[in-house]
């Protein structure tokens, strides 16, 4: 079994993707607890995220300097996610402000 992480692989970082699950359970539990939308808006917007998080190439090992200087631009819709996810959980916070 390997841990090498192919440049077709679906998922480059499985610490981002970990992180953005980590994230959308949270939202969710909250949702639960209070049946705010807010939370349910907040958590399409950080699953939103953990998409574009999980295509960072990003390891433990080696320094982070040649990680940023080796680094690549995200694709067109990882970024369009994370512009989307942003927009959701601004929304969401207003959302909390407001009500």
């Amino acid at each position: 079994m390997t841990t090498s992480i192919g440049a077709n692989s679906p998922i480059k970082s499985w610490l981002g993707l970990g992180f953005g699950a980590f994230c959308v359970v949270i939202a969710l539990l909250a949702w639960f607890e209070s049946r705010n939308p807010a939370h349910l808006v907040s958590a399409v917007g950080f699953l939103c995220w953990s998409l574009a998080w999980s295509q960072l190439p990003f390891s433990l090992t080696g320094s982070l300097r040649e990680q940023i200087v080796d680094a690549k631009p995200l694709g067109r819709v990882p970024s369009a996610l994370t512009v989307v996810g942003l927009v959701l959980v601004c929304a969401s916070v207003a959302m909390r402000w407001l009500v």
